[in-house]
């Protein structure tokens, strides 16, 4: 079987620590993901990574290479906001241009012109990273 990982992208916790609801959004996906795999039941707490601590998606990749490499890691899952996927699809593929990937996307609830907002910003920064 390959050897298989599940990968959460971070988001922006507020000044307390609490979680924003992208992040949130993105826990839930990754339980809905995880509860659906065959081998889900029974795994161990070692098989967790801890966070890696990075500011961006390219860096989250990049720290986390070093981590699947190691345990030989063949698949990734990846759960990351509906917005950012193409972004994250993008940046995580440069990174991993040998492993399997697969992006699941957590659903947004964000007001409409914030979400507007999001959806522009990650477009612009693909588009000026393909130029």
């Amino acid at each position: 079987m390959t050897a298989l990982a599940l990968v959460v992208l971070g988001a922006p916790d507020d000044a307390e620590g609490v979680l924003s609801s992208c992040a949130r959004e993105r826990c839930d996906q990754a339980l809905r993901v995880f509860a659906q795999h065959p081998d889900a039941r029974g795994v161990p707490a070692s098989a967790f990574f801890d966070v890696v601590k990075s500011g961006n998606t390219a860096e989250d990749a990049r720290l986390c290479h070093p981590r699947v490499a190691a345990q030989g890691i063949r698949r990734l899952i990846v759960v990351t906001s509906d917005f950012h996927a193409l972004w994250a699809q993008f940046l995580l593929s440069r990174e991993f241009p040998d492993l399997s990937l697969e992006f699941s996307a957590a659903p947004t609830d964000l007001p409409e012109a914030e979400l507007a907002a999001r959806i522009a910003h990650e477009q612009g920064a693909l588009a000026r990273l393909r130029a």
